[in-house]
């Protein structure tokens, strides 16, 4: 099945709307638990693995993600589309590292 990813911008109603966000960040380390939630974060399949960032150049968008966890081959591509599709929304080439 291929999983949902989403890159979410910094305070997103998804991560900061709600008391307990054990559930967005049971993936995470104990350590790691509150990285993110004010920040830009990658979600995949409803939880929070990591976080990202953005510098829009005049054609493209170059886009970075920090995971904490590495993805399958299926999780490489669900996240490759959200780029892209990020890069789109903004009418540019993407630039993918991380």
């Amino acid at each position: 099945m291929t999983p949902l990813v989403r890159l979410l911008p910094a305070f997103d109603e998804y991560t900061v709307a709600y008391q307990d966000r054990s559930v967005l960040v049971a993936t995470l380390r104990t350590r790691d638990k509150g990285f993110g939630m004010l920040n830009p974060v990658v979600v995949v399949d409803g939880r929070v693995l990591g976080r990202w960032n953005r510098t829009i150049d005049k054609d493209s968008v170059h886009i970075r993600t920090t995971l904490h966890r590495a993805l399958d081959g299926a999780g490489k591509t669900a996240l490759r589309v959200e780029q892209e599709r990020f890069a789109a929304f903004l009418d540019r080439d993407a630039k993918v590292s991380g």
